[in-house]
């Protein structure tokens, strides 16, 4: 935009040769005779040929109008086109006396289809700057110009070429009023009008200071703009306030082309001070977008090297729906590699030097809101690091470091291109998160009894090429174990935060209980897709279970969209000891658990407690079952087991087949040898809808066999 109205003003300046050469023609009939000498001459004037189109009318009178209908000034031979503008038509009216005293005063100016492109080399020469020193001549009297239908472009080597269609441009200057310029436009298809006005703020002194003001309005945005230019004619510096607001984010994203949140209404209010080249100061900034707001400065300083760019921002809340913007690809598919492998503009790495803060007293739109929050950025030549000084998340405080590559070390790490999957082989990251209570609570029942789990501090750590490491100390049961996660590199990770997940390793350690994990998941959001091999240990399982005895469970677990899968499993209580194969089947209509289990020995009487000095299976018998989810399963499960022990004597070598629907249980065969005799029973049990009508807060051992169907026959294996 500076560029070309440097050019109407050369146009306006030139005309002051024109006109001479045309003073002594004011009178003669036909001035298209010095077609050719008023070429040379305005051609000379701007130091580029220009050629003058159709005819040339000249109205005589004491404010004289010149027309030209069609000219074109050319380009330098390196331009992409013969011509810098091509005008449809010109007008020009003066006042003659002042000129025949040999000074311009321009009445009215008029362009009509303007078209102009602005072009400039990678070397910073362009066709816009005529003559030697690239100065205008001395800038006319001008009481008004306008352009009609005029189209301006702008091209720069290796981006597109920027494009603006003005309708009408009319600008106004009356003695002892401010300058006036009107604009009509449309930018990105929205209609765009714009008012500025200017005037020297010392009477007398036309070369400046001046004020200016600006005014823009298109869709429901509203724009102003007011300040002080040192030199209306020097672009360079200034202070201004800009005021910007309006209704929705979606007209602003149309007008500037750059993609903003679905959110709105909004304001912005900045005070902006600046000279080019040197420094660029923003203070008193202000903005709302519906229920997030930020305030702070910024300090840009050029004169250094690097420069250098201080920046402080405060928000009492920020809302994060309100900033949302495209998500991260989620999935593995070539889509998502190619987002991580795309290369990245690192032209700006390392050519400032960073420090930023920011303060947020709440960030809410996460699963928790954030509270008293403090965030620094620091970048120089070497590394950019980010860090959460200070966060509060519920009773947890929050710390978080990153370190990536930067400047000198980017550009050796990558000499042309980086992407991203590339700086996060790179990354330092250090995250910890601690309370006085607990950061995360879960209460739940197993075998009836309460299961409590306490968060109270969560670390993680990854480093360059290095597996992610979790460290977190918690509480099972009001008993502190300490967990340990290990995971893929964090660089692989983000590829596919929602899995699979590879490399897992799993520690957990407490008095009560050891726990040792390896394998994948492949949603670990959804906790589904595990292929897991387990060891589970501890001293004694009355820790978590209503049983008594050192105990381990061993084996393998899967989880597929239509089962889950307990294999080579092998578990152990005391002396007792069991082990096999379960699966869950979640694709019929009622889930089925089939089961095939081997046991060596049970030791009952070791495993089960006693309870106010009852027996345990007199505890058993008469107590409620929570039965639980197991009315609603279908079962098919077979059960050896060679010696059952604690009962008034030994069993031995038991067969057990138990099959399940919505109606009934039934146990067939059901074998055992008790001494000498031979056991063969059959049962069958109420289960399902029939087991939920006999009690809806849990059937004993004792009602139910009450409804039992039993058969039994016993033999002795001796004859007698």
């Amino acid at each position: 935009m500076r560029a070309s109205i440097k050019l109407l003003l050369w146009l306006a300046a030139g005309t002051g040769t024109l006109l001479a050469a045309l003073v002594a023609l004011l009178y003669f009939v036909d001035v298209n005779l010095y077609r050719d000498r008023i070429e040379q001459q305005v051609s000379t004037a701007f130091g580029r040929e220009v050629v003058l189109e159709g005819a040339l009318s000249l109205e005589p009178s004491l404010s004289p109008r010149f027309t030209v209908n069609g000219f074109k000034i050319s380009n330098p031979d390196w331009a992409s086109r013969p011509f810098l503008a091509v005008v449809d038509k010109f007008d020009i009216r003066v006042s003659l006396l002042p000129l025949l005293r040999g000074e311009l005063e321009i009445i009215r100016l008029e362009f009509h289809g303007v078209d102009l492109l602005l072009e400039e080399e990678a070397d910073g020469d362009n066709n816009f700057t005529f003559g030697g020193s690239g100065e205008a001549a001395a800038l006319p009297s001008i009481k008004s110009m306008s352009l009609y239908d005029s189209s301006i472009a702008y091209a720069t080597p290796g981006n597109p070429v920027r494009r603006l269609h003005l309708a009408q441009v009319t600008a106004h200057k009356v003695p002892g009023q401010p300058v006036e310029l009107d604009a009509d436009t449309t930018l990105n298809a929205l209609p765009v009008t714009i008012s500025i006005r200017g005037e020297p703020q010392v009477d007398g002194q036309p070369n400046g200071p001046w004020h200016v003001t600006l005014l823009g309005e298109s869709g429901g945005i509203s724009l102003r703009v007011e300040g002080s230019l040192a030199d209306p004619a020097d672009w360079h510096q200034g202070e201004y306030r800009l005021e910007l607001s309006g209704r929705h984010l979606d007209n602003l994203e149309t007008l500037t082309g750059v993609t903003l949140p679905d959110a709105g209404p909004y304001k912005l209010g900045a005070n902006i001070h600046f000279s080019l080249n040197e420094y660029l100061t923003v203070s008193d900034l202000s903005t709302q977008l519906d229920d997030t707001d930020i305030s702070g400065n910024l300090h840009w300083d050029m004169s250094t090297s690097p420069p250098a760019i201080k920046v402080r921002l405060d928000s009492e809340h920020i809302d994060a729906r309100d900033l949302d913007g495209e998500p991260l690809p989620a999935d593995t598919d070539q889509e998502s590699m190619d987002y991580w492998d795309q290369p990245l503009d690192t032209s700006m790495a390392g050519a400032v030097d960073l420090d930023m803060e920011v303060r947020i007293q709440r960030l809410d739109g996460l699963e928790k809101p954030l509270q008293d929050i403090v965030l620094t950025v620091y970048a120089d030549r070497e590394q950019l690091r980010f860090a959460v000084d200070r966060a509060t998340m519920a009773d947890a405080h929050i710390t978080a470091e990153a370190a990536v590559p930067w400047g000198k070390r980017l550009t050796a790490l990558a000499p042309q291109d980086v992407s991203l999957k590339t700086l996060l082989q790179h990354v330092e990251l250090d995250i910890r998160a601690q309370a006085p209570g607990a950061i995360q609570q879960y209460a739940t029942t197993l075998m009836g009894e309460p299961l409590a789990i306490e968060l109270s501090s969560v670390e993680l750590t990854a480093r360059p090429d290095s597996a992610l490491m979790i460290r977190a100390e918690a509480a099972l049961n009001d008993k502190p174990v300490t967990v340990k996660l290990q995971g893929e590199p964090l660089a692989t990770l983000l590829q596919h935060p929602t899995g699979p997940w590879q490399a897992l390793a799993l520690k957990v350690r407490g008095d009560d209980i050891h726990l040792d994990a390896s394998g994948s998941v492949a949603r670990p959001l959804e906790a589904k897709g595990f292929d897991v091999g387990y060891t589970l240990n501890g001293p004694d399982i009355n820790a978590l279970l209503p049983l008594q005895g050192a105990w381990s469970i061993n084996g393998h677990y899967t989880d597929q969209p239509d089962r889950h899968v307990l294999d080579e499993l092998k578990v152990t209580v005391g002396r007792s000891d069991i082990g096999g194969r379960i699966v869950l089947h979640l694709d019929e209509p009622r889930h089925r658990l089939v089961a095939d289990l081997n046991a060596g020995q049970l030791h009952v009487n070791e495993i089960l407690t006693d309870t106010a000095g009852e027996t345990s299976t007199a505890v058993g018998l008469d107590q409620p079952l929570d039965i639980g989810e197991l009315g609603a399963l279908d079962l098919d499960v077979e059960v050896r087991v060679r010696q059952l022990e604690g009962l008034d004597k030994p069993v031995q070598n038991i067969l057990l087949t138990a099959h399940a629907d919505r109606q009934s249980l039934t146990l067939e065969p059901l074998q055992a040898t008790l001494e000498n005799v031979r056991l063969d029973a059959r049962a069958r049990l109420p289960w399902g809808e029939r087991l939920a009508a006999l009690g809806k807060n849990g059937v004993s051992i004792t009602r139910l066999a009450q409804h039992a169907d039993l058969a039994l026959q016993a033999q002795a294996l001796d004859g007698k």
